[in-house]
């Protein structure tokens, strides 16, 4: 950082030697390279699980772009076998990166997929990835109760005995 630099300068200045501040060419392709530049600098900040999550559903879907760019369109179902064979690898290499299971990241993802503003709360730490969840899967039951709320009961008489019907009897 600046500081780094600023150090240095002072170091020039008053030893008279030149300073230099080393970089190495990196050899890899761009995956690579994110993977690196966030497992070299991800120890430094302190983050929950939940917080590791949000930042590996956020790698996974850079891995998956990379991935997917340049593939064809026309594909066939054996194909599609293959490529969500690289949507797992891209979840795994994402969860490693970030070091939480594969299972977190796909809950993190379900929940950005069905609730973005439940997943920047997660991303804020203030809901952790199961309680998200928990959450989402209650606003499902609540929609499916509205749901069967709105489907009229059967008219007359039924030759079928049901438990428990979605209607009030």
């Amino acid at each position: 950082g600046r500081h780094r630099v600023q150090a240095a300068e002072d170091i020039q200045e008053r030893t008279g030697r030149e300073v230099f501040f080393g970089s190495y060419a990196f050899d890899g392709d761009d995956s690579q390279a994110l993977r690196y530049v966030y497992s070299a600098n991800f120890y430094r900040r302190n983050l929950t699980t939940t917080q590791k999550a949000t930042v590996g559903v956020a790698i996974k879907e850079q891995l998956q772009e990379s991935v997917t760019q340049g593939q064809r369109t026309d594909l066939t179902s054996t194909n599609i076998c293959r490529s969500s064979e690289g949507e797992h690898g891209t979840v795994q290499i994402a969860a490693a990166t970030v070091g939480v299971s594969r299972e977190t990241i796909r809950k993190a993802e379900k929940v950005k997929e069905l609730a973005p503003d439940l997943f920047e709360s997660m991303q804020a730490g203030e809901v952790t990835v199961e309680k998200a969840v928990q959450i989402v899967h209650a606003r499902e039951n609540e929609q499916k109760r509205e749901e069967l709320k709105a489907i009229p009961p059967p008219q007359g008489k039924y030759r079928c005995i049901v438990i428990d019907p979605p209607w009030p009897m």
